[in-house]
Protein backbone atom coordinates (compact mmCIF):
# COMPACT_ATOMS: atom_id res chain seq x y z
CA UNK A 1 0.00 0.00 0.00
CA UNK A 2 3.13 2.22 0.62
CA UNK A 3 3.96 2.03 -3.07
CA UNK A 4 4.21 5.26 -5.37
CA UNK A 5 3.46 5.65 -8.58
CA UNK A 6 5.95 7.06 -11.42
CA UNK A 7 5.27 10.56 -9.98
CA UNK A 8 5.80 9.30 -6.52
CA UNK A 9 2.19 9.68 -5.25
CA UNK A 10 0.69 6.97 -2.73
CA UNK A 11 -2.92 5.86 -3.43
CA UNK A 12 -3.62 8.35 -0.49
CA UNK A 13 -2.10 11.27 -2.95
CA UNK A 14 -4.00 10.12 -5.58
CA UNK A 15 -7.66 10.22 -3.32
CA UNK A 16 -6.66 13.27 -2.25
CA UNK A 17 -6.44 14.79 -5.88
CA UNK A 18 -9.74 13.00 -6.76
CA UNK A 19 -11.28 14.42 -3.88
CA UNK A 20 -12.43 10.78 -2.36
CA UNK A 21 -13.36 10.61 1.27
CA UNK A 22 -14.78 7.46 0.90
CA UNK A 23 -10.86 6.43 -0.19
CA UNK A 24 -8.93 7.88 2.18
CA UNK A 25 -11.26 5.90 4.98
CA UNK A 26 -10.81 3.11 3.09
CA UNK A 27 -7.21 3.56 3.27
CA UNK A 28 -7.42 4.04 7.20
CA UNK A 29 -8.71 1.09 7.54
CA UNK A 30 -6.19 -1.01 5.70
CA UNK A 31 -3.68 0.70 7.37
CA UNK A 32 -4.75 -1.36 10.84
CA UNK A 33 -2.92 0.48 13.62
CA UNK A 34 -2.71 4.51 14.41
CA UNK A 35 0.52 4.74 14.45
CA UNK A 36 0.20 2.98 10.63
CA UNK A 37 -2.50 5.59 9.34
CA UNK A 38 -0.27 8.16 10.58
CA UNK A 39 3.12 7.24 8.79
CA UNK A 40 0.96 5.77 5.92
CA UNK A 41 -1.17 9.46 5.65
CA UNK A 42 2.31 11.82 6.22
CA UNK A 43 4.33 10.12 3.79
CA UNK A 44 5.73 12.78 1.05
CA UNK A 45 5.99 12.79 -2.55
CA UNK A 46 10.17 13.16 -3.35
CA UNK A 47 9.78 15.52 -5.13
CA UNK A 48 7.88 18.29 -4.10
CA UNK A 49 7.50 16.92 -0.48
CA UNK A 50 4.34 17.33 -0.97
CA UNK A 51 1.31 15.01 1.53
CA UNK A 52 -1.59 14.16 0.45
CA UNK A 53 -2.70 17.36 2.81
CA UNK A 54 -1.09 19.15 0.44
CA UNK A 55 -2.83 17.48 -2.69
CA UNK A 56 -5.75 17.75 -0.82
CA UNK A 57 -5.93 21.72 -0.34
CA UNK A 58 -4.01 22.00 -3.96
CA UNK A 59 -7.34 20.49 -5.42
CA UNK A 60 -9.26 21.88 -3.03
CA UNK A 61 -10.92 19.69 -1.00
CA UNK A 62 -11.33 20.45 2.64
CA UNK A 63 -13.54 17.05 3.44
CA UNK A 64 -10.67 15.04 2.38
CA UNK A 65 -8.39 17.39 4.30
CA UNK A 66 -10.34 16.99 7.35
CA UNK A 67 -10.51 13.20 6.74
CA UNK A 68 -6.70 13.01 6.37
CA UNK A 69 -6.79 15.00 9.49
CA UNK A 70 -8.86 12.44 11.46
CA UNK A 71 -7.22 9.67 10.22
CA UNK A 72 -3.21 10.91 11.50
CA UNK A 73 -2.01 13.05 9.22
CA UNK A 74 -0.42 16.17 10.49
CA UNK A 75 -1.79 19.82 8.75
CA UNK A 76 1.09 21.80 10.04
CA UNK A 77 3.81 20.27 7.81
CA UNK A 78 5.52 21.87 4.91
CA UNK A 79 6.32 20.66 1.68
CA UNK A 80 9.66 21.23 0.41
CA UNK A 81 9.13 24.28 -0.94
CA UNK A 82 8.09 25.87 2.47
CA UNK A 83 4.10 25.85 1.94
CA UNK A 84 1.43 24.42 4.05
CA UNK A 85 -2.18 23.71 3.51
CA UNK A 86 -2.94 27.05 4.74
CA UNK A 87 -1.28 28.32 1.94
CA UNK A 88 -3.95 26.75 -0.65
CA UNK A 89 -7.03 27.73 0.57
CA UNK A 90 -8.99 27.08 -2.62
CA UNK A 91 -12.52 27.91 -2.90
CA UNK A 92 -12.83 28.02 0.76
CA UNK A 93 -12.81 30.54 3.38
CA UNK A 94 -8.67 30.76 4.38
CA UNK A 95 -10.45 30.57 8.34
CA UNK A 96 -12.16 26.93 7.46
CA UNK A 97 -8.70 25.76 6.30
CA UNK A 98 -7.14 27.48 9.35
CA UNK A 99 -9.56 25.85 12.01
CA UNK A 100 -8.74 22.38 11.09
CA UNK A 101 -5.03 23.40 11.47
CA UNK A 102 -5.62 25.16 15.33
CA UNK A 103 -7.90 21.94 16.20
CA UNK A 104 -5.21 19.59 15.09
CA UNK A 105 -2.55 22.12 16.95
CA UNK A 106 -4.58 21.75 20.07
CA UNK A 107 -5.23 18.03 20.03
CA UNK A 108 -1.72 17.84 19.40
CA UNK A 109 -0.68 20.10 22.19
CA UNK A 110 1.34 21.78 19.65
CA UNK A 111 -0.55 25.61 20.51
CA UNK A 112 -1.32 26.89 23.48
Amino acid sequence: MACKDDFQQTAAHIAAKSGQTRSIDALAELCGTPAHRQEYFNMANRFTGDRPVHTAMRHGYLDVLKALVRHGADPTVKNRYGDRVVDYPGDYEAEEVQKVVDDYEAAAGIKA
